[in-house]
């Protein structure tokens, strides 16, 4: 029971850390495209990996397609999946200690709940799950198969009763590794051209920010050739300040993605902005006038820093307690 609420204890803990990160995420999901991610393209239907492909797989530097030949492997490594069966033995039918028997199981629990997500036996678990769709492809869960089966690979280690010798053979198993998956760490080919090139104000502006649009507002009028852009300065960062002189009164349309941690000022005085097609819209009197904007977090994010810089705390207060005893 004490185990069980040391291990509970921690995954709060490590929530609370990335509060920041999650909860806006989720809160404010609305707020983005992205949604539109989850898309016929990627149906998590057609990227289940097959069984056979967790021991052998082709390396490859494409991506995953229907049924068992992908342009990329999924395999887990007969290395990691041997000594995982050796751990698995030894936690069955040895005794380890208390705590390497615990963190054996855990790894048992993270690595077959990860591994049926990712087979297609679970299919049902994934038309059922309304959020899970969100992952896209099944496969991703063997980055958290790979973490479990490594918890649980450390009570083979563990079982040696040398310290000297249990370090010793866990050395020459990273050795092992390195030595027989380093020749699938070569490039396929190699593009003669510089860092520079990939960082000039077209690249950004037309070919990387069409393909990585899920963040702008849902019902963004999205420029369909590289014409279609704003002109002119484009701002950028968290803030926004210009003067603009008008003969009458007129809307005035601000060409950064609206979200609602921006806040704008029109003369000195906050407004609230019209919405259309994901762009704020601000009214400005006759003469001239100077429009400012700022991002700023909004509540949800603030809680989750709150709630982070606390989880921080109380880690370090754990830390420090430890250490003086």
């Amino acid at each position: 029971f004490v185990i069980k609420q040391f291990h509970l204890s921690f995954l709060l803990l490590g929530l609370g850390l990335s509060a920041f990160f999650w909860m806006p995420a989720i809160a404010e999901m609305r707020f983005t495209d992205v949604a539109g991610q989850v898309s016929a393209t990627a149906n998590f239907r057609d990227h289940f990996v097959c069984l056979s492909q967790l021991w052998d797989s082709a390396w490859g530097f494409g991506g995953s397609a229907t049924g068992c030949i992908d342009g990329m492997s999924f395999r887990l490594g007969k290395l990691s999946i041997l000594l995982s069966i050796v751990s698995l033995f030894l936690l069955i039918f040895s005794r380890p200690k208390l705590f390497m028997k615990h963190l054996g199981w855990l790894g048992v629990t993270i690595a077959a709940s990860s591994l049926f997500l990712v087979l297609p036996i679970s299919s049902h678990v994934w038309e059922l799950s309304p959020f899970i769709a969100y992952f896209q492809y099944p496969w991703r869960f063997l980055a958290t198969a790979s973490i479990g089966m490594s918890l649980l690979s450390a009570v083979a280690f563990a079982s040696l009763k040398s310290i000297v010798l249990a370090r010793f053979m866990a050395i020459i198993t990273i050795g092992v590794v390195l030595v027989i998956n380093g020749k699938l760490f070569r490039p396929q080919y190699i593009i003669d051209r510089s860092a520079s090139a990939y960082e000039t104000t077209e690249e950004l502006r037309w070919r990387v920010s069409k393909i990585s649009d899920e963040y702008l507002p849902p019902g963004f009028r999205k420029p369909k050739s590289e014409k279609e852009l704003p002109q002119g300065i484009v701002e950028g960062g968290t803030s926004i300040s210009f003067q603009l002189t008008s003969t009458a009164s007129a809307d005035v349309i601000i060409n950064k993605a609206y979200f609602p941690g921006w806040r704008y000022w029109v003369n000195g005085a906050e407004v609230v902005p019209k919405i259309s097609d994901g762009l704020p819209i601000v009214t400005i009197p006759k003469g001239k006038n100077l429009i400012k904007a700022q991002l700023t977090n909004t509540p949800v994010q603030t809680l989750g820093n709150v709630i982070s810089l606390v989880s921080f705390i109380v880690l370090g207060g754990i830390l420090w307690v430890k250490n003086r005893r």
